[in-house]
């Protein structure tokens, strides 16, 4: 009979027990063998077991001071010592917990909702799909493993999450105020309508996580991943994203009003409806970013507007600005070759000195804009409206020198401040492919100017 039967046969060992105990020869003795090996052991885990199985609750009594009572919902756990205690799936709703300490501390599936932790310890804890939906205000997170955890709406003011685990972590709501979040891994994240303003998140890993409607304003991110994140709506202003890794985010509609962006690399990113109001983005890249940044409309037309943050833009791969609305812009002097403003409205802009060297102005209307001094070598003008346009003598011997080689009817010569051709632009796209006329035309049309 195996030990599996005895299980079975309980009642009838002790009747064995007895006549054991009476038996006599060698096959007593071979009994008694088999019941050293079999029925002790189980005497063991029935009689013994129960004393020497702790119950979390119990282990982490055992490791509280003199006074503390036993976690439970409710409790006053004020400046008690858990460290390293095994409270796995424990109940501490409702508890005060502040500063108690809970280092290194097995709190996987513990329910503290709408407890007290202010200023708590849960330093290398596992906080595995715990839920914390308390106030936990300068509490220590550092190196804790909150995969999974359920933070829906709380209070996480100046608390410190270095180095944490956060992979997963449901922190709608969420406030995260002034909060530590250096080197963080928070993948995958749901952090909608979360306020993580003013934090220090240097190096923390957002792939893949939902920070829509977000508030982030003032916060460093410097070196932060946001590799495929959603960042919808997002308000940036003033945040420190240098060298920051936007690639392939969705950034559409998000808000960046003097943000750094200094040395960013966005290629891919979808800035449909985003709004860029005075950002440095020096070395930054976004070639091959989706949709028009809403920052040409709502700055550029006021006058406000940096021209050189447009210059930077351009040279980082923002060159898709068709469509945008540039009434009465000011962008003299600045660098925009190679720029598409295909339909844009220049109506009034002042691009005196500016460059638009190899840009598309194609049906773009620029009616009585300011283009003296603009460089137009390669730019293709084809259907646009230059109705009242003034240009200088550069442009007009240009145009008189192409004429004189074959240039289309399409280019006109007016002088110093005359209206453009009645026919402006490039029906056949001729312009945009012609080089850029002799030196010595360059140089007479230099003297003349002003």
């Amino acid at each position: 009979m195996s030990c599996a039967h005895s299980v079975h046969a309980y009642r009838w060992l002790h009747r064995l027990r007895r006549t054991l105990a009476a038996g006599t020869g060698r096959a007593a003795g071979f009994a008694r063998g088999w019941h050293r090996a079999c029925f002790l052991p189980l005497l063991v885990l029935v009689w013994i077991g129960p004393a020497v199985a702790v119950s979390p609750a119990r282990s982490a009594l055992a490791a509280a001071p003199a006074g503390c009572p036993a976690p439970a919902p409710g409790a006053d756990l004020r400046a008690c010592r858990f460290a390293g205690a095994d409270l796995r799936g424990a109940d501490l709703s409702g508890s005060d917990l502040r500063g108690v300490d809970f280092q290194d501390a097995d709190l996987s599936g513990a329910d503290l909702t709408a407890v007290l932790a202010d200023r708590a310890n849960f330093s290398g804890a596992n906080l595995r799909q715990a839920v914390l939906r308390g106030r936990f205000e300068r509490a220590s997170f550092r190196r804790a493993d909150l995969t999974g955890v359920d933070g829906r709406g709380g209070m996480f003011y100046r608390a410190d999450f270095a180095s944490a685990v956060l992979h997963r972590a449901d922190l709608r709501r969420a406030n995260l105020l002034q909060a530590g979040l250096e080197r963080a891994s928070l993948q995958f994240a749901r952090l909608q309508e979360a306020n993580l303003s003013a934090v220090e998140g240097a190096r923390a890993d957002f792939a893949g996580a939902d920070l829509s409607r977000a508030f982030m304003t003032g916060s460093n991110f410097a070196q932060a991943r946001f590799q495929g994140a959603v960042l919808q709506q997002v308000n940036l202003t003033r945040a420190f994203l240098d060298q920051v890794m936007l690639v392939d985010s969705d950034l559409r509609g998000a808000y960046f009003y003097e943000t750094s962006l200094i040395g960013a690399r966005a290629s891919g990113a979808d800035l449909r409806e985003a709004v860029l109001l005075r950002p440095r983005v020096w070395d930054a890249d976004f070639a091959g970013a989706r949709g028009l940044p809403r920052w040409l409309s709502d700055g550029l037309s006021e006058g406000r507007y940096n021209p050189e943050s447009i210059s930077q833009a351009v040279r980082a791969g923002l060159r898709d600005l068709r469509g945008a609305d540039l009434r009465r812009a000011n962008l003299r002097g600045v660098d925009l070759s190679g720029a598409d403003l295909a339909y844009a409205d220049l109506t009034g802009a002042d691009l005196r000195d500016t460059s638009l060297r190899g840009a598309s102005l194609v049906l773009a209307v620029v009616r009585e804009a300011r283009l003296e001094g603009t460089v137009l070598e390669s730019t293709n003008l084809a259907g646009a409206d230059l109705t009242g346009a003034r240009f200088d003598a550069l442009y007009r011997k240009e145009s008189q020198y192409w004429a004189s080689v074959g240039t289309p009817e399409w280019v006109a010569a007016p002088g110093d401040g005359a209206p453009a051709a009645d026919k402006p632009g490039d029906p056949d796209g001729v312009r945009a492919a012609r080089p850029a006329p002799p030196p010595h035309i360059r140089e007479s049309a230099a003297q003349e100017r002003y």
